[in-house]
């Protein structure tokens, strides 16, 4: 990493909330309705990995296992399902590195492994806030044999690169 990207990392994570997604989160970090949400504060959200490392977007970016998260950027939640209390922080995470997994420029079978790994984070992060494991796993299921079809979609209409 060069001097002057740890400097900017150095001084954003003393600029955001702190965030460890496997611990419930007491606080509103979001503000918006279902399909339209954004980030209500700066968030550093602790991924526990380093796999995510380099994605990046508008407004966000992956850097040293923390995804840093400006105030303002906006995600779409749950697409398929209802957007809940426990759902809402891992479909933040999840959004934001499946769209930095789909621009980044890598093999099918390192962006198949990579939203694998998202997929998982996207199910620890609900049952961390309180979703039992049945539901989130059965999300789980429901990320796996639609979240292709859906990037599919998007690519077809235009929505996505």
């Amino acid at each position: 990493m060069d001097r002057e990207h740890y400097r900017m990392t150095e001084h954003s994570i003393h600029s955001h909330v702190s965030i460890d997604p496997l611990k419930p989160v007491t606080f509103d970090f979001a503000v918006g309705v279902p399909g339209d949400w954004k980030a209500a504060i700066p968030l550093a959200i602790d991924l526990h990995t380093n796999d995510f490392d380099s994605l990046h977007g508008t407004g966000w970016e992956v850097d040293c296992g923390i995804l840093f998260v400006e105030a303002g950027v906006r995600w779409d939640g749950s697409t398929v399902v209802a957007d809940t209390d426990e759902c809402l922080l891992a479909s933040l995470v999840h959004d934001l590195l499946c769209t930095g997994i789909l621009t980044a420029g890598w093999s099918v079978w390192h962006r198949w492994r990579a939203r694998r790994a998202a997929d998982g984070l996207y199910t620890e992060i609900c049952e961390a806030q309180g979703m039992s494991t049945v539901r989130a796993e059965t999300r789980w299921v429901g990320l796996r044999l639609f979240g292709w079809i859906y990037t599919a979609w998007n690519r077809i209409t235009g929505n996505i690169e």
